[in-house]
């Protein structure tokens, strides 16, 4: 499994020579990189071992920051703090 760090406020990626590619999806993503040993391509799973997210995130009162499957419990306890639908 592939670890890789990215800062959200600068958008830089914490590792060398990594591309990351995002299908953000209205109600689900995907994330894959270019795995920087083997220089294939590589679809990273979720705590779950599933490749598709739901495109759900949360930022808590603390400033964490929860995504995926993790969030969606966050639409019913604290909505006004979750982002799950973005229309123009």
């Amino acid at each position: 499994m592939a670890k890789i760090s990215i800062n959200l406020a600068t958008g830089s990626i914490q590792q060398d020579e990594v591309i990351v590619g995002i299908d953000l999806g209205t109600t689900n993503s995907l994330v894959s990189i270019i795995h920087p040993e083997t220089k294939k391509p590589m679809v990273l799973k979720d705590i779950d071992n599933t490749t598709l997210v739901p495109s759900v995130i949360h930022i808590g009162a603390d400033g964490n920051i929860t995504v995926g499957q993790a969030a969606k419990k966050y639409l019913e306890t604290d909505a006004a703090h979750t982002i799950y639908s973005v229309n123009d």
